[in-house]
């Protein structure tokens, strides 16, 4: 583990779009896999120590209990036994797909997450929860919309020579898809009350810190096993929600 949070400090503060280590085998991306879990949660269970200070205050002052805001609108979002798949699977492939597929800048890549990211925006503008389970006219109706506008500016982008500017940023790219990721579960805490909205921040370093985990496993090992982690991240999660249903 140490190992691990040595080459992720240095890959942070300096990101490439190629990361040059050790042959990549299965036996060694099990072992990134261990260490990058058993840092993520030494981190969560440190952490979770002043945020949970944090929210007594925010409960004793603004009479709002974050945990319990955070655990109601999951609960509420998700349906009946398909609750574990959800979260512990569809879950991280979306975020994975819309946040880190395309730090390896290829064609493909490139349209799956733009698709993504379009549907991703639509829902959130017509109010579906795409964590709802529900499959409806309106579900795919979002995909063809999303489907249409990446072709579009998927057209447009190879009259722009996008692999030499990606690679000449690439650590805003990184650091950015980060923060994204660790912001994006602000929402998590719908509806945002604005008389606390500084203090969302602290309630979502644990993502903010996975983002940034997840991105360089995604360079250095590859999309599957940053997949991999994410799943077993939520995992805990899910049995959680899936015991209270």
């Amino acid at each position: 583990m140490q190992k691990f949070a040595v080459e992720l400090w240095h890959f942070v503060l300096n990101p490439q779009p190629v990361y040059q280590s050790e042959k990549s085998s299965a036996k060694n991306n099990i072992s990134v896999i261990y260490s990058a879990l058993g840092l993520y949660f030494v981190a969560g269970f440190l952490l979770y120590l002043p945020v949970n200070g944090i929210n007594k205050l925010v409960d004793y002052f603004f009479s709002v209990d974050l945990f319990k805001v955070r655990d109601k609108n999951m609960t509420h979002s998700l349906v009946g036994t398909n609750a574990l798949l959800i979260v512990a699977l569809i879950g991280p492939m979306v975020e994975e797909m819309l946040f880190r597929l395309w730090l390896v800048l290829n064609k493909t890549n490139l349209f799956i997450s733009s698709t993504l990211i379009f549907w991703y925006v639509i829902n959130r503008i017509n109010h579906y929860s795409i964590y709802s389970g529900k499959i409806n006219e309106r579900f795919f109706y979002n995909i063809v919309i999303a489907l249409v506008i990446a072709a579009t500016l998927f057209f447009v982008s190879n009259f722009f020579n996008l692999k030499n500017i990606f690679k000449k940023n690439f650590r805003w790219f990184y650091w950015g898809s980060s923060i994204l990721f660790g912001l994006i579960h602000i929402l998590n805490f719908s509806p945002i009350n604005y008389s606390i909205i500084w203090f969302y921040p602290f309630f979502i370093l644990p993502q903010l810190f996975l983002g940034f985990i997840l991105g360089f496993l995604r360079i250095k090992s590859g999309f599957y096993w940053a997949l991999l982690l994410h799943c077993l991240v939520n995992l805990p999660g899910a049995i959680h929600l899936f015991s209270k249903l």
